[in-house]
């Protein structure tokens, strides 16, 4: 859902769609080590990117450790707290208010996801940095993408 792993997962292939065009080093697969690439190049406030990488792995954990319990590929987090309890305890947290700890950090961490997407979202990119790649390299066109977003048909949705 929002402000999960998929998020950061698209956050991270917009720049690289938007820039690696000019930045090769821009063309990897793994989430991670291009995450920690967007500050170093100016595309994203250093802060961020250590929020958005400590949330991908507590993100990552989670699906984890649900996907490990039935031994089925789950995304859904339990509605039963005693499901939830257990899940917590997997996921290290402990004591008899584990459940509700896991609920609230897992409810902080995405809407930080959501809040850094938004920030990203609204910064035109030409405003994330002059300067990207040179002096005589255009930045992505976002009102293109935006006018094209919105005409295209809208793909098909995961439940």
């Amino acid at each position: 859902g929002a402000g999960g792993i998929r998020d950061i997962e698209f956050l991270v292939q917009y720049f690289q769609l938007a820039y690696a065009g000019r930045m090769p080093e821009l063309r990897g697969r793994a989430t991670l080590p291009m995450l920690r690439l967007l500050p170093e190049r100016g595309l994203m406030p250093r802060g961020d990117a250590l929020t958005l990488e400590q949330h991908y792995l507590w993100l990552r954990t989670v699906e984890h450790r649900i996907q490990m319990w039935d031994d089925r590929q789950e995304h859904e987090i339990p509605h039963d707290t005693a499901a939830r309890a257990h899940l917590a305890v997997r996921c290290g947290l402990h004591g008899a208010d584990a459940a509700e700890r896991f609920t609230a950090r897992h409810e902080q961490v995405r809407s930080e996801v959501r809040a850094i997407a938004a920030r990203a979202a609204a910064v035109p990119s030409t405003a994330i940095r002059s300067d990207v790649g040179g002096a005589n390299r255009a930045p992505c066109n976002r009102s293109k993408l935006d006018n094209r977003a919105s005409t295209s048909p809208s793909p098909r949705r995961r439940a």
